[in-house]
């Protein structure tokens, strides 16, 4: 009996979360004491007793807070890659799988605790008393009260006793919970992803139909979404204003060919026409043809005149009369020269004929006054006769060398006269040659002249050529068509009329070929990165917590890093992912995947286990310590 007053005293005047350890210990130690005869300042009545129990409030609510604080900790692992400086030195870990079952582990313990204690309200001193060790209620150095016997109701205190099944089951379960988590978070491995973002983008590249000068629609042959082929006409400009051009470029260089095909006719023949229409726009193109043709005609008939009239059938009748006219003057005057030479011969022979008398004459003179000489010296014969005769043979022998002189004047002036034809024909002929020479030389001027303007006029061909292949081409293209298989998108034009800018697009074909995902893999997470790995892609437009995710495959990554731009402002590796399908599943109706639509995607790169997580942000921290000031 004294045992159970102390403990009913010790239990109803103590709260233990207000009374110290030390308390129970004195009444312990003073439990062989007989109690004192008045228990009314401890114990009251039956009939007003009144058990009060507090909650272990203050630990209670730490532990709580301490087991959030470490939930909150541990549910709050995902990194941000604002900027690289941001990026974290762990990898971002796929926590699917380790925040639904941290959850359940805590919600579990939690829901335990607060279902026992709203259930057993006794159970909330048996806590307090655990929470004691050695000091508490349940301390092997308290004896439990033997029972006493059955008294009337309410002759004896109120002892509530609380069975050590639930504080056993509590402890347990704490310990088997606490357990298993520690064994499961070693052994259980989760997924090791590094997060990327991209777009879809057909598996060839997206064709932008441009045309390579600006004009006016007149007809669009295709819709919005409209599969084409190869080859299919797509858009059509308004070709008036082409075609016209096109007309006045070849018209222009229609004029150009027929003047050089003239001017090099005009070279190369030997006689000109001087009558071509287009020759008028130009009067010194005329005027050199037309002198051209003259002294080409010239030299014609200053050749057949050299020719001796050889030649005159190809000249007109009015140079065969200009031919004649100049034969005839050239004959005039070599004929007078000949006629001058025939007189002066008909002179010679006189002058012979007399020269030979005058010498017969002299010599029969001088034969008689030799005759006479001898009959003179013998007195036989006058003197008189004789000197006559004498004197007769002297003006023979006068008149002999006076013919003799005469003759070879007339000989000389013959010759002369000779040298004289002679010289008349080559004259003529020489002149002939001069004339021909300086008409020669002021054709070849003129053709240099004429080389110049077809040589320019070949410069103007050739760029009028090349403006109007350039509009041909231009006019080719004016018929838009496919240049391969696909779906037409962003088509900018909706009815004729538009005025096009070259510098802009007018509509793209969309390779009908699967989509693909293109990624930038940051520079820290390219490392463990490489061909063949999975991925889960996630869709912008479809939530993957509603729709679920995309499973693909990594199969191309960039081997040199891109620059940093505008849109990203870092060191990044290009990445393409191969997807198991092209559709997402929406109420049972397969939905396709469009080009550029935006989308996440975490690559596994490896394993890890749940202990691993914890140790390396441990680790972390601890050498973040390196570096506090």
């Amino acid at each position: 009996m004294p045992d159970l007053s102390l403990l009913l005293a010790c239990t109803q005047c103590s709260n233990v979360s207000q009374t110290p350890a030390n308390h129970c210990q004195e009444i312990r130690a003073d439990e062989t004491t007989p109690p004192p005869s008045d228990t009314s300042a401890c114990v009251s009545q039956p009939e007003s007793m009144e058990v009060a129990f507090s909650p272990p409030i203050q630990e209670s609510n730490q532990q709580t807070s301490v087991a959030q604080t470490q939930t909150e900790t541990f549910v709050n692992p995902t990194n941000k890659y604002n900027h690289l400086n941001q990026i974290a030195e762990v990898r971002p870990l796929q926590i699917d799988l380790l925040l639904p079952m941290g959850g359940f582990f805590f919600m579990l313990i939690v829901g335990s605790v607060l279902i026992i204690w709203k259930r057993f309200p006794d159970a909330q001193r048996q806590w307090q008393l655990l929470l004691q060790g050695d000091t508490g209620i349940f301390s092997s150095d308290v004896p439990w009260p033997e029972k006493k016997e059955k008294k009337k109701e309410f002759d004896q205190p109120v002892i509530l006793k609380q069975s050590r099944a639930w504080s056993h089951a509590i402890v347990w379960s704490i310990v088997g919970v606490t357990s298993f988590a520690v064994v499961w978070s070693a052994t259980a491995k989760i997924d090791e992803s590094v997060p990327v973002q991209g777009k879809l983008e057909p598996k060839g590249f997206v064709k932008e139909i441009q045309a390579p000068v600006g004009g006016v629609i007149d007809q669009i042959h295709v819709q919005e979404g409209q599969r084409v082929k190869k080859g299919d006409l797509l858009v059509s400009f308004d070709r008036t204003a082409s075609k016209a051009k096109l007309t006045s470029l070849q018209a222009v260089r229609a004029s150009l060919s027929a003047e050089n095909k003239y001017y090099q006719t005009q070279m190369r023949s030997l006689t000109a026409n001087a009558s071509w229409q287009d020759l008028k726009e130009v009067p010194e193109l005329a005027a050199l043809t037309e002198n051209r043709a003259a002294l080409v005609k010239e030299n014609q008939l200053f050749r057949a005149e050299l020719n001796q009239g050889l030649g005159i059938r190809d000249l007109n009748p009015q140079m065969r009369q200009r031919l004649l006219t100049r034969q005839l003057e050239k004959e005039t005057r070599i004929d007078s020269v000949r006629l001058d030479r025939e007189q002066l011969t008909r002179q010679l022979n006189q002058a012979q004929v007399q020269l030979i008398n005058a010498r017969s004459t002299l010599s029969t003179n001088l034969e008689i006054a030799n005759n006479l000489e001898s009959l003179v010296d013998k007195g036989a014969f006058a003197r008189l006769p004789y000197l006559e005769k004498q004197q007769a043979a002297e003006a023979s022998r006068a008149e002999v060398n006076r013919l003799e002189q005469e003759v070879e004047r007339l000989k000389l002036a013959i010759a002369q006269g000779q040298r004289k034809l002679e010289n008349a024909i080559a004259l003529s002929q020489e002149d002939l040659l001069s004339k021909i020479a300086d008409n020669e030389k002021r054709i070849a001027d003129i053709d240099s002249q004429l080389t110049k303007v077809i040589v320019e006029n070949n410069k103007k061909i050739q760029e009028l050529n090349s403006e109007i292949r350039e509009l041909e081409v231009n006019m080719k293209y004016q018929e838009l068509r496919a240049a391969n298989d696909g779906i037409v998108f962003d088509l900018k034009p909706r009815s004729s009329g538009y005025v096009y800018n070259s510098s802009e697009s007018i509509l793209k074909i969309v390779p009908p070929e699967n989509l693909v995902a293109q990624v930038f893999i940051t520079n820290n997470d390219i490392g463990f990165i490489k061909p063949g790995m999975p991925v889960d892609v996630r869709i912008d437009s479809f939530p993957y917590t509603e729709f679920s995710d995309i499973q693909g495959q990594l199969v191309r990554v960039g081997s040199d890093a891109l620059p940093p731009d505008q849109t990203h402002p870092y060191y990044r590796f290009a990445a393409e992912i191969r997807l198991d399908k092209q559709s997402i599943n929406i109420n049972g109706t397969e939905v396709p995947l469009q080009s550029g639509m935006s989308l996440s995607a975490n690559v596994n790169i490896r394993k890890r286990t749940v202990m691993s997580i914890f140790t390396d942000k441990f680790l972390g921290k601890v050498e973040s310590l390196k570096y506090t000031r």
